[in-house]
């Protein structure tokens, strides 16, 4: 029997853009505009934009999630996905954190 393995990093939050603290490497910073993703040190951030649907600059609750999944970043907000980026970290592991 092959084994298989999958990795797949899903981080959620339900956040106020005000909450967001910083108090090592960021891994994700959050911004009225989107998200930077930087899991990989060794590779260039990746920036994923809210679209106009998704204003999260507002002072209401917002679910965000970022899913890493065979190279493939998807940012999902309130349930829809915003932006996607092809190519990151494709064949990676996760770093140890």
């Amino acid at each position: 029997m092959k084994r298989i393995t999958i990795t797949i990093l899903l981080i959620l939050r339900f956040c106020r853009l005000s909450q967001i603290v910083n108090n090592h490497r960021a891994l994700i910073q959050a911004q009225s505009s989107g998200v930077q993703i930087s899991i990989f040190p060794e590779i260039q951030e990746v920036f994923l934009a809210f679209q106009e649907y998704a204003t999260i600059n507002d002072g209401q609750w917002h679910h965000i999630a970022v899913v890493w999944h065979q190279g493939v970043l998807t940012l999902i907000t309130d349930g829809l996905i915003a932006s996607k980026a092809e190519g990151y970290g494709t064949g990676k592991k996760l770093p140890e954190l």
